[in-house]
């Protein structure tokens, strides 16, 4: 990608380092995705022939400037560890992102039948050494697009759903932030909640439309009065303020939940949502205390 500074080094490194093979460049910047900006992270896939001598040198991203903070990592991919290498160069927002991947698993990740959600949103070849880039797949961008859940996986995510308010709002009535944030954040909205918006989202769109690497394009697909709800969802210190955003969220999920059902032919468990709205309402106003048994 000519006129990139960042990756007009790397490219330049790579052509003089007999051991890479391949550098193929991922993420937003990857797609030209016009959603990216300069905040967008750099997601560099090397192939090399001796991913150790990789592993056990930091001296090659070193050359690419100097390095304010980086963080190192491995990942498993198709059975094999792969050395991931986060970098931050002074004076840059962006974070490089250098997978160093073995040559031999080019094959499997582009040009196989079952290639990963990262690299069907799109990507672009920087350089090809061995020419390995005509067999790759056509990019179909549809990467983390979800499949039409089953009868039995639109009903689980429900009944998991109304559980966890149950779990948050205990937290809330002890007022344990911690507990309650982890409850109410990572597990109510960001796991649950997020995964019924990305269902919700493909109305009308036949199940085509990618909401992003964690639900990350959610929000820009929402309706403008569903991105407000969504926006009550989030909440500060207070536990009253959390108490709010517990019930905003069940009301979002809820309004997409029964959209999705009818979008599907399911059955939305509506005498489940009442008896559980109930009950939070009652913890919440204390009509329902702490006592031995059943």
């Amino acid at each position: 990608m000519a006129g990139d500074p960042i990756l007009d080094r790397i490219c330049q490194w790579a052509r003089g380092d007999t051991r890479v093979r391949l550098v193929v460049l991922g993420g937003s910047r990857g797609r030209d995705d016009p959603a990216a900006d300069s905040l967008s992270d750099y997601n560099v896939s090397l192939f090399v022939t001796g991913v150790g001598s990789f592993a056990n040198d930091n001296g090659w991203y070193e050359q690419f400037g100097p390095v304010l903070v980086s963080r190192h990592d491995v990942i498993m991919v198709n059975g094999e560890e792969v050395p991931v290498r986060q970098v931050i160069y002074e004076g840059s927002l962006e974070t490089v992102d250098f997978s160093v991947f073995h040559v031999r698993l080019a094959q499997s990740l582009y040009a196989s039948h079952r290639i990963p959600d990262y690299v069907k949103v799109g990507y672009k070849v920087l350089l090809d050494k061995d020419t390995r880039a005509y067999e790759f797949k056509p990019v179909s961008g549809l990467g983390y697009v979800p499949q039409r859940p089953r009868p039995a996986q639109y009903a689980a995510l429900v009944n998991d759903f109304w559980w966890q308010t149950t779990v948050a709002a205990k937290h809330l009535l002890r007022e344990d932030l911690f507990q309650a944030k982890h409850s109410l954040e990572c597990v109510v909205r960001f796991t649950l909640l997020n995964k019924m918006l990305g269902w919700g989202v493909q109305i009308g769109r036949d199940w085509r439309c990618n909401p992003g690497k964690l639900g990350s394009r959610v929000r820009e697909l929402l309706p403008a009065e569903r991105r407000d709800l969504l926006a009550q969802t989030f909440a500060g210190g207070e536990i009253a303020d959390n108490w709010r955003a517990l019930f905003r969220a069940c009301d979002l999920f809820r309004e997409v939940a029964l959209e999705v059902a009818a979008e599907l032919g399911y059955q939305y468990p509506g005498e489940l949502d009442a008896n559980v709205t109930e009950y939070l309402q009652a913890v919440q106003a204390g009509r329902i205390c702490a006592k031995d048994g059943p």
